[in-house]
């Protein structure tokens, strides 16, 4: 018979996963420029059709409006009915 791991080990394990693969937004009116591009888009080769694809499309108000997409996803979007 096999034991689950404890929920809190779960969660820290999870935790510091999500810590070495994202980067943290310390400040969120102040978005970094690795935050602009897909994460896809920073790993892929730069000869990539998707290598740089932007992910921040708009930023207003002061920093306090942010539009999140990437290039494909509009394109999905714009062809369904």
């Amino acid at each position: 018979m096999q034991r689950l791991s404890a929920y809190m080990d779960i969660r820290n394990a999870l935790g510091r996963h999500r810590n070495v693969r994202y980067i943290p937004v310390p400040d969120p009116l102040a978005i970094s420029e690795a935050l602009t591009v897909t994460q896809g888009g920073r790993e892929v080769d730069a000869g990539d059709v998707n290598s740089d694809e932007r992910f921040l499309l708009h930023t207003g108000q002061d920093g306090k409006l942010l539009i999140f997409c990437a290039s494909a996803e509009l394109s999905v979007l714009y062809q369904t009915e």
